[in-house]
């Protein structure tokens, strides 16, 4: 496994990669590591611009007090889409959808995800997953 897959799995907030083995929260994981590429890319060249117009003073004091709260803003909005997997992390509809749709996924499972979300008077989160493949794996076969 490479290092970004671990570094992946350290900051998406997946509790640990024995939960890979089900499909609903695999696919999770992959939809996740399109963005977290992307979310690390734009992250590091914040910190670079930061860095180069901080230390080079390349832009005149005036716009460096309007570039610097930016630039925090921009590496908070970046560094909480980074942790999509993290238990207590909303499910978006979309990813909802998208693992009801997958062909990966058993129907017993998407019947359980299903049932939590009619049940559940909150939005599912990452967390329900969690507990559901465990759930799904004390059961004997």
């Amino acid at each position: 496994m490479s290092k970004l897959h671990r570094c992946c799995e350290h900051i998406s907030g997946l509790p640990g990669t024995c939960y890979l083995d089900s499909p609903a929260i695999l696919l999770a994981y992959h939809l996740t590591f399109k963005r977290f590429r992307l979310c690390m890319a734009l992250w590091f060249i914040w910190i670079v611009a930061s860095l180069i117009c901080g230390f080079g003073e390349l832009l005149p004091v005036r716009y460096l007090i309007f570039s610097l709260p930016c630039q925090f803003l921009a590496i908070g909005i970046i560094q909480f889409q980074l942790n999509a997997l993290h238990p207590e992390k909303k499910m978006s509809k979309n990813l909802l959808s998208k693992i009801l749709k997958s062909n990966e996924v058993s129907e017993d499972e998407k019947a359980q995800i299903r049932k939590i979300f009619i049940s559940k008077s909150e939005p599912l989160r990452m967390g329900d997953l969690y507990r559901l493949r465990d759930f799904n794996r004390q059961i004997p076969t």
